[in-house]
């Protein structure tokens, strides 16, 4: 009887989850390891991320959830190295999926044992996500918050990362302010990274957390974790308040008026609540001050419009391979000289390249008036060098994009061997992609089969994720195919033409394509037609088709808004043209003879054994459950695929979109009384288009 009573007062007890918050290299492995030497459950060891140089011992960190941390980040554009807010969209349906994964996961772990501890410093900028995640797990939660001196923090991510102190001091602010607006009102322990080095007294608080009595034995186990070898750098709350960046300053000392003695905490919800709001407040608009004068120091469309610009500059190329060398070759091209190269290899910075030193960042940032030329290969790397340098004090960055869109414009002669020898490199290129994407149009149940620039990519991908097999396709029958006159300019179509396979004169290749495309299930979008031309007229110049275009307006003392606005002319209705030359051309449909509910934004088309599904892009987040039930596959979750911010040129069609100029009659051409407007969008819709573009539009 006494057993069975047990097992009741057991089945009563209330789980516990402990939560570690903290900035990276502020020892939230360590204290989460301390958690787990004092009963605390983090999962089994294959669960866990395993050990590395920068932690021996281990992260003490789940593999699934920090996955889906990063799926989170990247969700709206963000990595853990980010200064701008995640600002994750916690309505849809990739989001939803993913906090049921999270408590999923949370409570798989506390089905094992009655206290849990998690720990991803991750969690800390993602807190809107994890705080819907923790209130439907029906558990108690403590958060357990490790504080680090910000000089040490810096000091780590420099050795470990090559950041900028700059960067890696407001990401500290970023991650802890963060969590000082998130605790108010909730239990927690704080716990200073020296503290827990230097004394007990952290050890014991945590203890009391874990209602352990932290005897003589316990303090020797304890030891065993605790190891000053890994303490690296060592910086006193003096320096920290004699620093000239006041805004970690102040936040530091913010955080340490917290009350500390006591093994729990909470933040008072009356008497100075209004107070301690207003100062967060102040320190978040501060903070965010900090972060648009990083964003603004792009130097890309100033140098496109005057590569003069850069002649009081010290120029510094950070990457040394191969875009880094022919960074070199462009700059010496164009007049300039480096004062060396960077790299955050420390390998390689024992060493000179083209007789140039190759520096850490650290031994160059405080020189001033920089230009850093970001020139890797790596999509991410280069993000991640983007965002560290735009935080050196005076310092500015160009993209290798620019660098080379200037050089190909001011330098490259056009009709030279190794110009034509160029477009014809890249012309077989497009011709390769297109045999590909026609190969795989064959092959696949489903199609992807929309113009440029319409928002398919995130369906495309969502649908492979779910294991539904479909091609992402634009076009297959090139009635007018601008991308070849773009490559060679115009008047000479008739060399690359007679390479041309796939081109609709053939009636053999269009005959057997049609055939192909029987019994084919085929999800197309439309999109605000402005929006697709500015899109569409940035992805010709990101893959570099439409350089020879730019270069001879360029010479001809053209902006770059200009040249876009052109360009958006000359393809107006592209758009639209592709239900007609492309889908109607395929099966037979003709969309306008066919109703389009406006306000659900799809519908279902049907003709000569093609199944279409269209959508209008603008309504796409809300259409997942169409999208299951066209495809019959009830697991495709929709997500964000091709972000702007993402590519190569974001700084430049910023910049650009800002400036455009629209003729009038271009947007009358779509805004009054155009059929596929009208059919696509309602009055309203249209409004609202309209309005955005206002201030874009001259007579």
């Amino acid at each position: 009887m006494r057993n069975m009573e047990a097992d009741r007062n057991t089945e009563k007890r209330t789980k516990k989850l402990v939560v570690v918050l903290g900035m990276h290299r502020s020892g939230t492995s360590l204290v989460t390891q301390l958690c787990q030497r004092m009963g605390a459950y983090l999962g089994s060891e294959d669960e866990l991320m395993p050990a590395s140089k920068a932690n021996p011992d281990g992260y003490f960190e789940n593999l699934e959830i920090y996955r889906l941390n990063e799926t989170l980040l990247h969700s709206c554009g963000r990595e853990w190295y980010s200064l701008e807010p995640a600002e994750v969209d916690l309505s849809c349906q990739q989001t939803e999926k993913i906090v049921e994964d999270l408590r999923g996961i949370l409570q798989k772990l506390l089905e094992k044992s009655d206290v849990v501890a998690v720990k991803d410093p991750r969690i800390c900028i993602l807190l809107p996500v994890w705080e819907k995640v923790l209130k439907q797990l029906g558990a108690e939660i403590t958060y357990v918050w490790a504080v680090r001196n910000p000089l040490e923090v810096a000091e780590s991510l420099k050795k470990r990362a090559g950041y900028s102190r700059r960067h890696s001091l407001l990401l500290w602010v970023h991650h802890n302010l963060e969590v000082l607006k998130y605790l108010k009102g909730k239990k927690y322990c704080l716990l200073h990274y020296q503290e827990v080095l230097e004394n007990g007294q952290a050890c014991k608080k945590l203890g009391a957390l874990f209602e352990k009595d932290m005897d003589d034995g316990w303090e020797k186990e304890l030891r065993v974790v605790v190891k000053q070898e890994y303490r690296h750098s060592k910086h006193s709350r003096q320096e920290v308040q004699e620093l000239q960046e006041d805004l970690p300053s102040d936040l530091y000392n913010r955080i340490s008026t917290e009350t500390i003695s006591a093994p729990l905490c909470i933040r008072p919800g009356t008497g100075r609540q209004k107070e301690q709001e207003t100062e967060i407040e102040a320190l978040k608009e501060r903070y965010m001050k900090e972060v648009r004068a990083a964003n603004d120091r792009n130097m890309d469309y100033a140098f496109l419009e005057n590569n003069g610009c850069l002649s009081e500059k010290k120029i510094v190329i950070y990457g040394t391979g191969n875009c880094g060398k022919r960074a070199a070759e462009m700059l010496q091209r164009l007049g300039y000289s480096i004062v060396c190269f960077c790299d955050r290899d420390r390998l390689k910075q024992r060493y000179s390249l083209m007789g140039k030193k190759v520096a850490s960042l650290a031994e160059i940032e405080e020189k001033g008036n920089l230009l850093f030329v970001i020139a890797t290969e790596n999509a991410k790397t280069r993000k991640e060098a983007e965002q560290t340098v735009s935080c050196v004090k005076g310092a500015q960055f160009l993209s290798f994009f620019a660098l080379e869109l200037a050089w190909a414009s001011s330098v490259r002669d056009d009709g030279t061997m190794a110009d034509w020898a160029d477009s014809y490199a890249l012309w077989y290129r497009n011709l390769e992609m297109r045999g590909n994407n026609i190969r795989s149009a064959c092959r696949c149940p489903v199609l992807v089969y929309q113009n440029e620039m319409v928002g398919a990519s995130a369906v495309s991908e969502s649908l492979w994720k779910a294991g539904v097999e479909n091609a992402h396709i634009h076009r297959i029958f090139y009635k007018d195919d601008i991308v070849r006159k773009l490559i060679f300019g115009d008047g000479q179509e008739n060399p690359a033409e007679s390479t041309n396979a796939f081109r609709f004169s053939d009636t053999e290749y269009v005959r057997r394509i049609k055939a192909e495309m029987k019994n084919k299930k085929i999800i197309t979008l439309v999109r605000e037609p402005i929006a697709v031309d500015l899109s569409t007229v940035f992805q010709w110049i990101g893959t570099g088709e439409a350089r020879r275009y730019l270069a001879k307006r360029f010479r001809q003392g053209k902006t770059l808004p200009q040249i876009t606005v052109e360009l958006m002319v000359k393809i107006q209705n592209r758009l639209f043209d592709w239900f007609d030359e492309e889908l109607r051309e395929l099966c037979g449909i003709h969309v306008l003879a066919f109703p389009f509910d406006k306000e659900k934004g799809y519908t279902t088309l049907s003709e000569n054994g093609v199944e279409v599904l269209l959508i209008k892009t603008e309504k796409l987040s809300g259409l997942t459950e169409v999208i299951r039930d066209f495809t019959d596959n009830r697991q495709i979750i929709l997500s964000d695929g091709n972000a702007g911010n993402e590519k190569e040129y974001a700084h430049i069609y910023k910049a650009v979109k800002e400036r455009i100029t629209l003729p009038k009659e271009y947007v009358e051409h779509y805004y009054n009384h155009n059929p596929y407007m009208d059919h696509f969008y309602s009055k309203k819709e249209q409004e609202h288009f309209l309005h955005q573009w206002s201030s874009c539009i001259t007579d």
